[in-house]
Order: C-alpha cells, then sequence, then structure tokens
C-alpha cells in the first residue's frame, strides 16, 4: 500500500477493513494518506462488503484495484457496477496456482472476466491463466508484497551466509486484505 501511496503519477484511496481476517493481520492503515474503513460480513466461506458495491455506484473513479477473490460475492456485483459506469475495473489476485478441474476453471474464469485487467503474482500464474482460457494481453505480474528496501539490505547479507537466523516472512509486508485501491486523478 505504501509502495502504491508513494506515487508520483497516481492518487489512490485505499478502502478495507482493519480487523484480521482468517488469520492475515491488517496493514496500519495510518501508513497511507487516504484510507476508508468499510466492513465486511462473513458467511460460511463467503464475504459480503456492500461498501465496495456502494463505493463503484456511487463515486467517480479512474479505475478501481479489487482483491480477486471471487468468494467475496459484493466484488460480483461491484465489479458490474463498475463496467456498466465504465470504470475500468482490476483484480489483484494470487491467479491461477495450478491447473483446476473443469468446474472450478470455468467459475473462476467467469469470475476474472469481470476484470478488465487481472494483477497476478507470479509468471506461473500468468502461463497458467493463459492455459485456462484467460487472455494473456489482459493478465500483469505485478508480484505480491515484497518489502523492497528490506530485501535489498538483507540480500548481500543472505549471499554471504551471514544471515542465518532470518525468517523469509520478513521480506514480505503485510497487506490489508479485502480491500479496494482506488486510483483517482
Amino acid at each position: 500500500m505504501q509502495a502504491l501511496d508513494s506515487s508520483q503519477d497516481v492518487e489512490y484511496t485505499f478502502f478495507g477493513d482493519s480487523s484480521a481476517i482468517e488469520g492475515i493481520k491488517p496493514a496500519d492503515t495510518r501508513a497511507v494518506k487516504r484510507f476508508r474503513e468499510v466492513s465486511y460480513r462473513k458467511w460460511r466461506q463467503f464475504f459480503w462488503q456492500p461498501s465496495a458495491i456502494n463505493v463503484a455506484i456511487c463515486e467517480n473513479w479512474d479505475a478501481i484495484i479489487f482483491l480477486g477473490n471471487p468468494n467475496f460475492v459484493s466484488t460480483w456485483f461491484a465489479a458490474c457496477a463498475a463496467q456498466f459506469r465504465r470504470t475500468p475495473v482490476l483484480f489483484w489476485e494470487h491467479g491461477w496456482r495450478r491447473k483446476e478441474r473443469a468446474l472450478k476453471s470455468a467459475f473462476r474464469l467467469n469470475f476474472f472476466r469481470l476484470a478488465d485487467r487481472m494483477l497476478v503474482y507470479a509468471p506461473r500464474a500468468k502461463q497458467l491463466g493463459i492455459a485456462a482460457g484467460y487472455p494473456a494481453s489482459r493478465i500483469d505480474v505485478v508480484w505480491n508484497s515484497l518489502d523492497t528496501q528490506l530485501a535489498d539490505q538483507l540480500i548481500p547479507q543472505l549471499e554471504a551466509g551471514t544471515l542465518v537466523s532470518v525468517q523469509p516472512t520478513l521480506f514480505f509486508s503485510i497487506l490489508v486484505s479485502h480491500c479496494l485501491f482506488v486510483p483517482h486523478a
């Protein structure tokens, strides 16, 4: 979030719930200039975030970046609403991690097609997405949340073998889960 927020070209507004979800701790929402709290409700494996729909319908944005999780039922509606308003929709998501069975693949493909672009974590996800039938021109590899400043400091020590006790998770920032990242001019 901080890397996006530091952009000189794009001004972002972040929306999300500041509570933990499925063991994922939220980021410090004070770390960005514009954050708006929008809560979610959970029922079994499904999530409902009504404010996501309101954001897509009631406000003007250059684009909306949703967490690309099809279990967020509200994202289906919000993405459709944004598309209806001609607001570009991007999904930021692990993407494809393995070849999926036909039914699951069809379900996820239908969801992912609601997005103008998929932002995935790795080149393998892009390759699997293309193999599943998603257009290559609409998938971009953007990685996840590597703390590049910390990584740049620690990589020489790792390569030299002088850093033995570092946990690999230290290289990654904790992102606010279930978040909308909304760029605007």
